[in-house]
């Protein structure tokens, strides 16, 4: 703030008739002035005007933006998986996951869970035993496993067999995992003799409960959610699954088992669409998923119904059901086979700015990952799988006998 003072005009020396005397620009003139003559004076001063002005501050620099986080990740170790006892069969085996097997993250136990795919000694048949039906549970932490649900069931009991490429959603609603959509092979008896055949995971939807290690019949299974390759996440917005189907966005209400089309998504590619693994973004109201044939990861806003490319990554893949997608905090990781993409076939894309960083963080021997889960409470992130994945040197063994742990960190997280 700043002030000024001016005069306006002359001080005035006036007598006793009221006439002007003299004027003056300082007081002791005039007084000087009446003193040459004797009588009674009066002095009015000049006016003076003040002005008074406000400075505006100077203005502070707009403060520079927080750089979006960048997530980085690194190999830790590997932990062997068990060898295992079958009590129906009285076999014995070194579990051993193939392609398709899925992993999920349940919150209710803070464990990873594994459930269908293509494999080796997953549930005592060999390598042609086809899928993984017994639901594992992983320990992070103590690096163990167990067989919560055992593949041959009880007479009776809702028991999905033959699961292949299939969903594993958890569902909040229910504190369940929802098992589909995907697909299932049904076994027949020559497999299974011992279970009731009445239920089908080709007829029925099914849940699946970490806490009882039960599964729950869900009713009747609805077309357009029983094709390879499907899987679906949480929107949390609207309390339902939500998943793209080639080109057609889906959603599910697992209350009622009903399935209602979303609209066509508008992707550029006919290549199959992966969505073994999807994330919702509750920010932003978007299903984002991979298309691992084209390297192309994609993001659709459900409420908009409009498409946005996130990134290319610069991989492509003729086999896109054997790869793994981990979404780890606003990141999205693709990691290819080293046949697919050398030197550096690990894909990490920042899913705001949609920049892409390749590398290669495959332990010693791995060639391939076809399932992974990022794990909240420690910030690791879990792979196994892609031992039947044929390579230029046969079936790789190695890829699938272990939990392969990775340490991912989230720079500039506030």
């Amino acid at each position: 703030m700043g002030i000024t003072i001016t005069r306006k005009g002359y001080h005035q020396l006036i007598d006793s008739t009221g006439a002007i005397v003299s004027q003056h620009t300082d007081v002791d003139e005039a007084i000087e002035k009446a003193s040459e003559k004797a009588g009674t004076y009066t002095l009015l001063p000049a006016q003076k005007e003040i002005k008074v002005i406000l400075f505006e501050p100077d203005p502070k620099p707009e403060p520079e933006p927080d750089p979006e986080p960048i997530g980085s990740i690194a190999y830790l170790t590997s932990y062997q998986t068990p060898t295992l006892t079958d009590t129906h069969s009285g076999k014995t085996a070194k579990l051993n996951y193939g392609k398709h097997t899925k992993m999920a993250y349940c919150p209710l136990t803070g464990d990873i869970y594994l459930c269908g795919g293509d494999g080796q000694g997953q549930h005592w048949g060999g390598n042609d035993s086809g899928a993984l039906d017994t639901v594992g549970r992983y320990n992070v932490q103590s690096h163990t496993y167990e067989s919560d649900f055992l593949y041959q069931g009880a007479l009776g009991e809702c028991t999905p067999r033959g699961l292949d490429f299939i969903g594993f959603t958890w569902v909040p609603s229910f504190n369940e995992f929802w098992l589909g959509p995907g697909w299932g092979w049904d076994y027949t008896s020559a497999k299974y003799p011992w279970l009731d055949y009445t239920w089908s995971i080709k007829k029925n939807y099914a849940s699946y409960n970490p806490i009882t290690k039960k599964f729950t019949d869900r009713g009747p299974r609805q077309g357009r959610a029983y094709t390879e390759g499907f899987a679906g996440s949480w929107d949390s917005k609207r309390g339902r699954i939500v998943w793209v189907e080639n080109d057609t966005f889906h959603s599910l209400d697992p209350a009622t088992g009903q399935i209602q089309s979303g609209g066509w998504v508008g992707l550029p590619s006919s290549h199959r669409t992966e969505t073994a693994d999807t994330h919702y973004d509750a920010n932003t109201d978007e299903l984002i998923f991979a298309q691992i044939a084209t390297g192309r990861v994609y993001a659709y806003q459900i409420e908009s119904k409009k498409l946005r490319l996130v990134a290319s990554v610069g991989c492509s893949s003729d086999s896109a059901a054997s790869y793994a997608v981990v979404f780890p905090p606003g990141h999205c990781l693709i990691v290819y086979s080293r046949e697919d993409s050398r030197p550096n076939p690990w894909r990490l894309v920042n899913l705001v700015t949609g920049e892409v960083m390749a590398m290669d963080l495959y332990p010693e021997g791995c060639t391939s990952f076809n399932t992974g889960c990022y794990h909240p409470p420690t910030g690791q992130i879990v792979f196994t799988g892609g031992s039947n994945d044929e390579t230029s040197t046969g079936l790789n063994m190695k890829n699938g006998d272990s939990y392969h742990h990775y340490q991912w960190v989230l720079w500039g997280d506030k």
